[in-house]
């Protein structure tokens, strides 16, 4: 009986087939799936980003970092720059920060 079924069904579906035109729908859509290769990528990016993020605050980077700052202000202020704008410095330290920012997120894209 099952057989039988089977066979009615197999013979109905046939004679009813249509092909369907792609237009290259199935190729962009495994074209834009992300390959094994990809994916690996984007893992060791995280997982060397986490690592970096660590290293910075267990050896103290944010204090490193404004220590060198203050550092190159009272260089600046002995060496004849008593007549900084304060404005100026904190335009230097944005900058910085931007260019910072801008060069670690440019690694993990």
């Amino acid at each position: 009986m099952m057989k039988n079924e089977d066979k009615l069904l197999k013979d109905f579906f046939d004679s009813k087939r249509q092909e369907i035109k792609d237009n290259g729908f199935s190729e962009r859509v495994m074209r834009k799936l992300p390959t094994r290769r990809q994916r690996i990528v984007q893992i060791w990016s995280a997982v060397c980003t986490g690592i970096g993020v660590l290293i910075f605050f267990s050896l103290n980077g944010l204090e490193l970092i404004l220590n060198a700052f203050r550092e190159g202000f009272v260089m600046a202020v002995e060496n004849g720059a008593e007549h900084i704008d304060p404005k100026t410095i904190g335009i230097v330290a944005v900058v910085c920060m931007g260019l910072v920012i801008h060069k670690a997120t440019s690694y993990s894209l």
